[in-house]
């Protein structure tokens, strides 16, 4: 077994390091040039595939409507590998486009093509932001790829294993303007839909992996309370 000298860790830490300083770097200047009005702006600071402006990073003062722009160049921001040889991230944060417009038009071909390239299978936490009605709130899926296993174990109390679930984190509680059934539904869509990207789905037809009607496929809020 080839052993790690003293240099090589070394060598290791300062990539480490310098990595980080880079993408903190990388971010900081950007914020400085979208927040301060001392200086012409370019309409579009594109960074790590997200686009924002000046007018976008502006909605974060206070009494204004937070732009979607913000949040998509932030989930950009803390999803980007931290390190060289970080290369996946176990969690997929969506566009806050996507369930809003599947809420409008269903899961079609246009919107199935901004997973194309992500097994959401393989992540162990998708998060689905919401933004409808000046309102956000925000979806989470743990353990997707687990969705069998988990109808298997249902209600067995000697199983300890991971589980899938949907977890709706809201801010208003039962008091939001969000449709909690609408919104388990179009994401149970999606689900459905990628799952059979990669699996065979000969069996499901009728059966569908994620359904409503079984308990684990309902959208739980934090308190316990669930929606089909």
């Amino acid at each position: 077994m080839q052993m790690t000298t003293k240099d090589d860790k070394s060598d290791i830490a300062v990539n480490y390091v310098s990595w980080g300083r880079q993408v903190a770097t990388d971010f900081g200047v950007s914020l400085q040039c979208m927040a301060t009005k001392r200086r012409r702006l370019p309409y579009a600071e594109v960074m790590w595939g997200a686009t924002a402006s000046y007018a976008h990073f502006a909605t974060l003062e206070p009494e204004e409507c937070l732009n979607d722009a913000v949040l998509n160049f932030w989930f950009k921001w803390v999803t980007t590998p931290r390190c060289p040889e970080d290369k996946t991230s176990s969690v997929h944060i969506c566009s806050t486009f996507l369930l809003s417009s599947v809420l409008n038009d269903g899961y079609n071909e246009r919107y199935q093509k901004w997973l194309k390239n992500v097994n959401i299978f393989d992540k162990s936490m998708v998060l689905f932001p919401v933004h409808l009605a000046h309102h956000w709130s925000l979806i989470v899926v743990l353990n997707p790829k687990l969705i069998n296993q988990t109808k298997r174990r249902w209600n067995d109390s000697m199983y300890t294993g991971d589980v899938f679930a949907m977890i709706h984190l809201d801010c208003l509680g039962r008091g939001t303007v969000h449709n909690k059934q609408h919104l388990a539904r179009a994401v149970r869509g999606i689900l459905n839909k990628e799952w059979d990207k990669y699996n065979n789905n000969a069996l499901d037809k009728t059966n569908r992996p994620f359904s409503h009607r079984h308990e684990s496929c309902k959208l739980y809020s934090p308190k316990g309370e669930s929606y089909a």
